[in-house]
């Protein structure tokens, strides 16, 4: 008996994860945002903060900026020198302590309350819906008001 109860248990633990919009798609606003962060709060950095399973989660101007300081940086340290979306180059037991929306249903500004190890921080990403769903067009920090602008402004 212990068995099937520990199989309906494990099922019924993973169901949530399937029914979370991936980055995209074109579900939920809060499910994309938790997808996005869903991968540092397991301990895992991505290898490219810009993609989440082969999909890219920047829109295409920012991705398109991203993209560029990292082929003039030729392979050294770019203007983005860390990963922009936990604000870190490590995780240390990184998880999201609050998520505020707020927008409409072509736009949003999320602010996401984080704490990486003893660290702990806010941030706002800009996010923008078209064809592949929720995709962040811009991040917004204390010391960063806008990378995509810093991007604009610094790159060749």
């Amino acid at each position: 008996m212990l068995r099937p109860l520990a199989a309906l248990v494990l099922a019924l633990a993973l169901a949530p994860a399937s029914a979370v919009a991936q980055p995209g798609d074109s579900g939920s606003l809060e499910g994309f945002v938790s997808e996005v962060y869903r991968t540092y709060e397991l301990g895992k950095m991505p290898q490219d903060f810009s993609m989440r399973g082969g999909l890219p989660i920047l829109s295409n101007r920012f991705r398109a900026l991203v993209l560029k300081d990292r082929k003039q940086a030729g392979g050294e340290i770019g203007i983005i020198s860390d990963d922009p979306i936990c604000q870190c180059q490590d995780i240390v037991k990184f998880r999201v302590t609050s998520v505020r929306v707020g927008g409409d249903n072509q736009t949003a500004l999320v602010d996401v309350g984080y704490r990486n190890g003893p660290d702990a921080g806010k941030l706002k990403l800009t996010l923008v819906y078209g064809d592949r769903g929720w995709l962040i067009d811009d991040i917004t920090t204390a010391d960063m008001p806008s990378y995509r602008t810093i991007l604009k402004s610094e790159l060749r």
